[in-house]
């Protein structure tokens, strides 16, 4: 398969998923929210190369400042968005109690830190799964039910993951002490 094969496949499947979930949005023109960003080309390319229309989505675009995208994820005032997520530590909890867990559903809990509550998703067998992977002490078995937990996410849940984000840190031989960790950047420790 070539490279604009792949990405036109990539690309329509991510938003087929999201269009053809939602009955109210299949017949629909899906609005997808954006910042507009160089990592957004993608889009922009097949929407060019007619990907979309060939795939039946009905697509329009609505740039926005990053403050008015956040503002109507918050508010779940939204058909899809596409917006970036980085893990706060390197534990699957750390993604897993963000994007599948959602402890209360209610438009009035103001869960907005959840991006599993902004997409009005919740679901009781990943609370539960979720809650008792955290708490697993037996690392195989742990990681066991954090695949079960992604695969039933990819399947089932409410976003559509595109690509991975990746963190490129390029820095010149003479700086000394700069840290990366999976945690941290160790600007401060740098020295020249």
């Amino acid at each position: 398969m070539n490279k604009a094969m792949s990405m036109r496949r990539i690309i329509a499947a991510g938003l087929m998923l999201v269009a053809t979930s939602m009955p109210s949005l299949a017949a629909d023109t899906v609005k997808l929210g954006m910042i507009g960003s160089v990592g957004d080309a993608p889009i922009y390319y097949a929407l060019d190369k007619g990907y979309f229309t060939e795939a039946g989505i009905k697509l329009d675009l609505e740039q926005m400042a990053d403050a008015n995208l956040f503002t109507r994820a918050r508010s779940r005032d939204f058909d899809v968005l596409l917006i970036g997520w980085g893990a706060g530590a390197p534990d699957a909890y750390s993604m897993v109690s963000r994007h599948a867990v959602n402890p209360d559903n209610r438009a009035e809990a103001k869960l907005a830190q959840y991006p599993s509550w902004r997409s009005s998703w919740q679901d009781q067998w990943i609370n539960d799964i979720a809650e008792k992977a955290q708490m697993e002490r037996d690392v195989a078995k742990r990681e066991q039910m954090y695949h079960e937990i992604q695969k039933y996410m990819l399947e089932n849940g409410p976003m559509a993951y595109i690509c991975q984000t990746i963190r490129p840190i390029a820095y010149r031989n003479e700086v000394k002490d700069f840290v990366i960790t999976a945690e941290d950047v160790a600007y401060w420790t740098a020295t020249k």
